[in-house]
C-alpha cells in the first residue's frame, strides 16, 4: 500500500507541477504511471481474485493486492508471498484492533431468536467469530465508488492521476477467496452497544437475519495523536494497525502511517469519518453458521499538508464501500 499511496500523492501533485511547468515533476509522474500500471489493484472493469495464500489470480493482466499488502501479477500462478509474516490471520493470536476478542462459544446460545439489542449484538459477535475460529471458507468481494475530490477535481481528468487515485482507494471490485482451513480476510468481532445504533433480528424458518446499523465512526492521526473510534474496526471486517491495502476499513491512522513511512512523502494530519454503516448477516440457528454477509458504509477523509518535495497541498475525498461475503464452508 505504501507504493500505491506514494503514487496517489505524486498524482495529486502532478496538477500543481504541470502549472509550474516543472519538467522534473513530469518525469516523476511518468514513473508513477509505470508503477501504477504494474501494481494497481483490480478496477471495476476487471475483478481481481486474491486466493487464500494472498496471491492475485485473474484472466487479465491487472494486478490485485496480495495478503502481504504487495501487488502480485495475475498470471494464474500461485506463489507464496516473500514475507508471509505480514499476513495476520484473525485467529493467529496477533493483535488487531479487534484481536483481543475471542468467541466464548462456537455456537450462539438460545433456542429462540435474540430480541434485545445486547443479545443481538452478542449473537452477531459469536457467529462472526465462529467463522474465524473454525477457519471457514468463503468468497469476499469489496467494492468502492469514489465521489468528488474537493480541491482536486481537475486531477481526475488526467489519466495517470486517476489511475493512481483509484489504485489507492481500491476503486471497483476486488475479490478475495479464503479456502476452508485458512483465516486470512476477516478479523475478530467485538462490537459493543455503544457501537450500534440499531439492531434487528428476524427468524425465517430457523434462519436468523441480523441487521446492525452502526454508529458513525471517527479517526484522526498526527504527530502526537493516533485515535480510532470507528465502530467498523470491531465489526469483524478485515482491519489492522498498519497500512495494508487489503483492509476493508482504512482509518486515518492507516493513511497517516502509510504516507509518513514511505520516505518520499509526508502528511501533517489526517482525519476521517465513517457514516451510513449497515451490516446484515444470515445465520443458521441450528448450527450457528453464517451463510452470508453484506456491509456498506460512506467515508470522508481530510488530509492536511501533504508534502512532496517543495509542494504542499491539502484535500478532502469522499467514497462509498461495500463488502459481500458468500459461499461459506464450515
Amino acid at each position: 500500500m505504501k507504493k500505491t499511496i506514494i503514487q496517489c500523492v505524486t498524482a495529486v501533485l502532478c496538477t500543481a507541477l504541470v502549472g509550474l511547468s516543472c519538467s522534473n515533476g513530469l518525469g516523476k509522474i511518468a514513473d508513477a504511471k509505470k508503477e501504477a500500471a504494474e501494481k494497481q489493484p483490480a478496477s471495476s472493469q476487471t475483478s481481481a481474485v486474491v486466493s487464500d495464500n494472498g496471491e492475485a489470480n485473474s484472466s487479465s493482466d491487472v494486478v490485485a493486492p496480495s495478503d502481504n499488502g504487495e501487488a502480485t501479477p495475475t498470471d494464474g500462478s500461485e506463489t507464496t508471498p516473500a514475507d508471509s509474516s505480514e499476513t495476520t490471520p484473525a485467529d493467529s493470536g496477533e493483535t488487531t484492533p479487534a484481536g483481543d476478542s475471542k468467541p466464548a462459544d462456537s455456537k450462539p446460545a438460545g433456542s429462540t431468536a435474540p430480541s434485545s439489542k445486547a443479545d443481538i449484538i452478542k449473537y452477531y459477535n459469536t457467529a462472526m467469530n465462529k467463522v474465524v475460529s473454525s477457519k471457514a471458507g468463503y468468497t469476499k468481494v469489496r467494492h468502492t465508488d469514489l465521489g468528488q475530490l474537493e480541491g482536486a477535481e481537475a486531477i481526475m481528468k488526467i489519466k495517470i492521476a486517476a489511475d493512481a487515485v483509484n489504485s489507492f482507494l481500491g476503486v471497483g471490485d476486488t475479490k478475495y477467496v479464503n479456502k476452508k482451513g485458512e483465516a486470512k480476510f476477516l478479523s475478530n468481532a467485538a462490537l459493543t452497544e455503544a457501537d450500534v445504533k440499531d439492531a434487528k433480528c428476524t427468524d425465517n424458518g430457523g434462519i436468523y437475519t441480523i441487521t446492525l446499523t452502526l454508529a458513525d465512526g471517527t479517526s484522526k492521526a498526527d504527530a502526537s495523536t493516533k485515535v480510532d473510534n470507528g465502530s467498523l474496526k470491531r465489526s469483524g471486517l478485515f482491519v489492522g494497525n498498519d497500512d495494508k491495502d487489503a483492509y476493508d476499513y482504512k482509518s486515518a491512522v492507516n493513511i497517516y502511517l502509510g504516507l509518513n513511512n514511505s520516505g518520499d512523502a509526508s502528511v501533517q494530519a489526517v482525519s476521517e469519518k465513517t457514516s451510513k454503516t449497515t451490516i446484515t448477516i444470515k445465520v443458521d440457528s441450528k448450527t450457528g453458521n453464517v451463510s452470508s454477509l453484506d456491509a456498506s458504509w460512506h467515508w470522508d477523509a481530510d488530509l492536511t499538508k501533504v508534502k512532496y518535495t517543495i509542494v504542499t497541498v491539502s484535500g478532502t475525498g469522499h467514497a462509498d464501500s461495500t463488502v459481500k461475503i458468500s459461499g461459506f464452508q464450515f
